[in-house]
């Protein structure tokens, strides 16, 4: 896990980049979904941040994206 980002609308929802993409918990962390829509193929996100619309952003040696899907 590279970096973890909780939604400030809804704490129970957690996202996480990792070196293997992004991932979504509903649940506060009990389980896991990817959520990679919007990452144009990249596979590692370096950090991931949610504003206080939810809207989610992941860093990627590509460039930042918005996570589409979420």
């Amino acid at each position: 896990m590279n970096s973890i980002a909780f939604d400030p609308n809804n704490p129970d929802t957690v996202y996480t980049g990792t070196d293997s993409g992004a991932y979504i918990s509903y649940n506060g962390g009990q389980t896991w979904g990817q959520v990679n829509d919007g990452l144009l193929g990249a596979t590692v996100v370096y950090s991931i941040a949610v504003d206080k619309e939810s809207n989610v952003y992941a860093a990627t040696p590509y460039g930042v994206f918005t996570l589409e899907g979420k």
